[in-house]
């Protein structure tokens, strides 16, 4: 800890002056640590950091999911996807890390607007990705309706996830179960603590 406090001023301006620090920054976090190099020349070492209204303006992301999978969850979350049909082809890892990180080539297809929603709609319920899901799909246009191939509008997604919700089909059941397994190797997977 006195490491990442003395060294990697950065990282801490970056991270503690958002609205919430949840588990999925803290994950973010440590991986950036691990995988990072502080800034050159020392820039925020020793010296005054720029002002934390400042840094938050200038280094605000784009909206994103705000998540961090690693390498098991995204193979877990890809095998679930192509196991429940969320879309018209079968994706891959790679697809799934591209499409959390909202820099897909090709965009994919829904085979079921519904299915999708709710699949999302249940990995925000366990917390692995924002409340502001619906945006992010409709703002990077991430994902084509099954019917009209065009993006996913938040009003789509909404409804989508409402017709879901109120439809009592076992796939959502099988969907439900598959997302919990994905948030349950995420604590596994998670050896270290704060």
């Amino acid at each position: 800890m006195e490491e990442f406090l003395e060294e990697r001023e950065d990282l801490v301006v970056i991270f503690f002056t958002k609205v919430d620090f949840e588990y999925h920054d803290y994950k973010a976090l440590h991986h950036k640590f691990n995988t990072t190099e502080p800034p050159p020349n020392g820039q925020y070492l020793h010296g005054k950091p720029p002002s934390i209204l400042q840094t938050a303006q200038e280094t605000k992301p784009k909206q994103d999911f705000q998540c961090y999978f690693d390498s098991t969850q995204l193979n877990l979350i890809a095998r679930h996807a192509n196991e429940v049909h969320l879309f018209s082809a079968d994706v891959s890892e790679e697809d799934m890390r591209k499409l959390f990180s909202c820099q897909v080539c090709k965009q994919l297809k829904a085979r079921s607007n519904r299915r999708v929603a709710f699949f999302f709609d249940m990995l925000c319920s366990k917390n692995l990705i924002c409340k502001q899901w619906q945006s992010v799909i409709a703002k990077h246009k991430l994902i084509l309706s099954s019917s009209t191939d065009k993006a996913l509008t938040t009003t789509k997604l909404s409804s989508a996830t409402s017709d879901a919700k109120s439809t009592n089909a076992s796939i959502y059941e099988a969907i439900r179960k598959k997302v919990q397994e994905i948030a349950d190797c995420g604590k596994n997977d998670s050896k270290d603590t704060i």
